[in-house]
């Protein structure tokens, strides 16, 4: 048995409340991993890489909430998902979720087939928002680094023989910048 802690910040917040409630559930693990300070939206948790290294088939992972695992739902789902075909069980108290068993594993897929949903409704109302945005004739994307006035400016220098430095200098801007926006 093994339990896996995440609070993802330092004040106020401890692993020993999640630890609590794991034992009072009635669980007792016998290695503990955890993670202090470090977001669930981080790639890399030290403690969960390391505890994903340690299982091996036949052990049980201990989670007061299945959050603790995932950047998000979806990806939390995927790595129940993962760890229940390495022969792994996962338990999540919150979600009173035990993947030894076919309704545990049926939960599982419905969490994952839920947040699959949410994330291709957020595209899509995103995508909504986009064009709804071109249509009433707002700019999307990043500002222009130069307004008209400067671009005018540019190309007289540039005319004037200037090189692409020598006008990023009098302007303000980076080189890259001047010579993207002449040579366009």
């Amino acid at each position: 048995m093994v339990a896996y802690l995440r609070v993802s910040t330092l004040h106020g917040q401890t692993t020993e409340t999640q630890l609590a409630a794991i034992q009072r559930a009635g669980y007792s693990p016998t290695r503990t991993f955890e993670d202090v300070g470090v977001s669930g939206r981080k790639t890399t948790r030290p403690g969960l890489d390391a505890c994903l290294e340690w299982l091996r088939d036949g052990d049980c992972l201990v989670v007061t909430e299945l959050s603790r695992l995932g950047r998000n739902a979806l990806a939390a789902a995927e790595l129940v998902t993962n760890l229940s075909e390495r022969g792994i069980t996962v338990v999540s108290l919150r979600e009173q979720l035990r993947t030894d068993s076919a309704m545990g594993r049926f939960g599982v897929q419905l969490f994952a087939a839920l947040a699959q949903l949410e994330v291709e409704q957020t595209q899509e109302r995103i995508l909504l928002g986009l064009e709804r945005a071109r249509e009433n004739g707002q700019r999307l994307g990043r500002p222009p680094a130069l307004d008209a006035d400067q671009v005018r400016s540019a190309q007289d220098l540039r005319a004037q023989g200037c090189s692409f430095s020598t006008i990023a200098r009098e302007l303000g801007l980076s080189r890259s910048t001047v010579h993207r926006y002449l040579t366009s």
